[in-house]
């Protein structure tokens, strides 16, 4: 993971709880995604993580079944993906209401 996502990382860990998100939780779900698949740029707009993928890596069975148990319990009201001119964006939204939104 570069610099950047790094500093992106650890502004979600600093956020904490705020209803369904906890932004310790999502920072340690980046971290193990970049262990089986390389994250080119992290957006967290509103309630809104985007990440853009590239390569991915050759993982261990064990992080892989990380990502998949991490990400079932994210609490997100919708997640998906798709594929823009910037590449595969994975994409996870939160409900949290207009005035407790907290912005990086």
């Amino acid at each position: 993971m570069d610099e950047k996502n790094r500093e992106t990382v650890e502004k979600l860990r600093q956020i904490g709880m705020n209803y369904t998100f906890d932004g310790e939780y999502v920072a340690d779900f980046i971290e193990r995604v970049d262990k089986i698949l390389e994250i080119n740029f992290i957006e967290f707009t509103g309630s809104t993580l985007n990440l853009w993928v590239g390569e991915t890596y050759k993982p261990d069975i064990v992080d892989l079944l990380k990502v998949i148990t991490k990400a079932t319990l994210l609490n997100i009201q919708t997640a998906g993906y798709e594929t823009t001119p910037q590449g595969l964006k994975i994409y996870f939204e939160w409900y949290i209401s207009p005035w407790d939104e907290k912005h990086i």
